[in-house]
């Protein structure tokens, strides 16, 4: 069984490559990202940044004025100990 959480940004300043992650989570490889539905790739499209207690998905290029932006975790709990 999965459990999601999710936050859904819209481009809207251009040149921005940077979108608030505002759930918990405890690995970065738990967060995944979609742009305009397509989903994107850890290191290869975007890194996540934390600093101090703020987390977000910094994109490699900026997307397009706007673009959608989903920002969502994706826990496999059946493995948690």
């Amino acid at each position: 069984m999965t459990y999601t959480t999710e936050v859904s940004h819209t481009q809207t300043t251009t040149g921005n490559r940077d979108f608030s992650v505002t759930f918990p989570f405890l690995a970065t490889t738990d967060i995944k990202v979609q742009l305009n539905g397509v989903t994107k790739s850890l290191t290869t499209d975007y890194t996540i940044v934390q600093s101090g207690a703020n987390t977000v998905v910094n994109f490699n290029t900026a997307p397009a004025d706007n673009a959608t932006i989903r920002i969502f975790r994706s826990t496999n709990i059946d493995s948690i100990n």
